[in-house]
């Protein structure tokens, strides 16, 4: 390359009579380092842009990725060419520049490590710079201005600017919410200051520890094998419901992981009155609340398909017109669960919906690298408390409950929880499974739900405003 190194010349003979030969020839190591990386390189781009176009963008990803892995496949060959020929430091140049290719090209088949491979490369690409400028070649003023065009230098400034802007976005999500997290440290600090609710929160954490004892791994939704058994009052099977709701599971071994979202839904729609009713039970038993529905909205009904409200008919019987309205002592936004009967608590209560389609694409793109299996929270509901010690009670009460298996315990309520990351907000969160006949005959007893517990001081301060500052908080820092 005479434009980047003038000074380099060809050896001359210092003697008289004396002959250099040099042979001008062209290598099979230099054909495959040079013109045909070349020739692979135009292509890679050509079919990235290609696929990005046709509205493929995963293709486009992989035709990027393996286009430039071969290419620094071809480099290494041409390197061992060049050693074999006892040309080694032309093998030493193909070597370095073979290898921070080599390393975007395989790390960035993880999707959460693209950003990261821009800083790899960059620093492997400049560090390779570097060796061949002052230690293979002589080094010229040209030499930096090569440099600092180099797609390594060009790539360690985007990470950088990346880097600025995720910090300065985490800074303005924790700024967002910050008086919210304010005041709930307030409620958490009233709460421990007061001896018989610091001694509720003991009890709960060595309760909460024994039952995290007992689940060995984590909890993950796994498939069931449908059987024939005909649902109640209908002449459908198991099989012909799912099909005529939606499509059915992909074949898959009983207990393996599930891969189906479509499945998974639908697995949620058959457990959500199962868990409504035992939420009330719990609710009731312990000295619970629910939260109440607001008279503009529309109570959460099951969805309008033949033969549904046959099949929970046992399970919850619903009353459209309440007698009485359930008595509230602690706010307006709250019910007494012992105060109502299922059709009470289908008008009155404000039960959590189905996680929508939206959100559980996010969690499996930003958490759980599209692993189905791990959404465990798509049917959930949620119980509220004045104290921490009835909120424990609760919790001894499901845990004693044989038709419960709890799958996991995230006890936020724990002195040593670090409350930064749910923006000052504690509860506890349960992920369980509802193991009885009828789960087993609807086939959905290895659905795994969640249930929280929440105290009713915490929850007054996630109001309708507080709860979108909270998404737009998560959604900042990409969770």
């Amino acid at each position: 390359e005479p434009e980047l190194f003038p000074d380099m010349t060809y050896p001359k003979p210092t003697e008289r009579g004396v002959r250099v030969d040099l042979n001008m020839g062209l290598s099979w190591a230099w054909f495959l380092s040079d013109p045909l990386g070349d020739i692979l390189t135009v292509f890679e781009w050509l079919g990235f842009a290609a696929m990005g176009m046709a509205g493929r963008p995963v293709a486009a990803k992989y035709c990027l990725l393996m286009t430039m892995l071969f290419v620094s496949l071809l480099l290494c060959a041409g390197a061992i060419g060049y050693a074999m020929a006892g040309s080694y430091r032309d093998s030493i140049f193909l070597w370095l520049c073979a290898y921070p290719i080599f390393l975007m090209s395989t790390s960035g088949m993880v999707e959460r490590w693209s950003l990261m491979v821009f800083g790899v490369y960059g620093v492997a690409n400049m560090f390779s710079n570097v060796i061949r400028i002052f230690v293979l070649y002589e080094y010229t003023p040209k030499s930096i201005s090569y440099m600092l065009s180099n797609s390594g230098f060009v790539a360690i400034i985007f990470f950088l600017g990346y880097y600025a802007m995720r910090r300065l976005t985490l800074r303005n999500a924790r700024l967002l919410v910050l008086q919210d997290k304010t005041r709930y440290d307030a409620v958490w600090a009233q709460l421990m200051a007061d001896p018989g609710d610091r001694s509720a929160v003991e009890e709960l954490k060595s309760l909460a520890d024994t039952l995290t004892g007992r689940a060995t791994n984590l909890p993950r939704q796994r498939s069931r094998r449908r059987k024939s058994q005909q649902l109640h009052r209908t002449g459908l099977s198991i099989a012909q419901f799912l099909d005529r709701t939606g499509p059915r599971e992909p074949p898959s071994e009983p207990g393996a992981p599930l891969t189906s979202l479509d499945q998974l839904y639908h697995q949620a729609l058959v457990m959500y009155p199962l868990l409504r009713a035992k939420t009330l039970a719990w609710a009731s038993g312990s000295g619970g609340f629910l939260a109440r529905r607001p008279a503009h909205d529309e109570p959460v009904l099951m969805p309008d398909v033949p033969s549904l409200n046959n099949v929970f008919s046992r399970t919850m019987s619903f009353s459209r017109v309440p007698l009485r309205l359930p008595s509230d002592d602690t706010s307006s936004g709250y019910v007494r669960a012992a105060e109502m009967d299922a059709g009470m608590a289908e008008v009155h209560v404000k039960w959590c919906r189905l996680k929508n389609v939206k959100r559980m694409f996010e969690k499996l793109a930003r958490s759980y690298n599209e692993d189905v299996s791990q959404l465990v929270d798509v049917c959930r509901q949620s119980i509220y408390f004045r104290s921490v010690l009835e909120l424990r009670d609760c919790l001894d009460t499901m845990a004693r409950d044989p038709d419960v298996v709890i799958e996991r315990v995230k006890n936020r309520l724990d002195p040593s929880y670090n409350a930064t990351e749910t923006a000052g907000y504690r509860n506890v969160s349960l992920n369980l499974r509802l193991v009885d006949d009828r789960t087993r005959s609807l086939g959905v007893e290895t659905h795994v739900c969640e249930l929280q517990l929440l105290l009713i001081a915490m929850a007054d301060i996630k109001n309708v405003m507080g709860h979108q500052r909270y998404i737009t908080f998560r959604n900042l820092r990409g969770e």
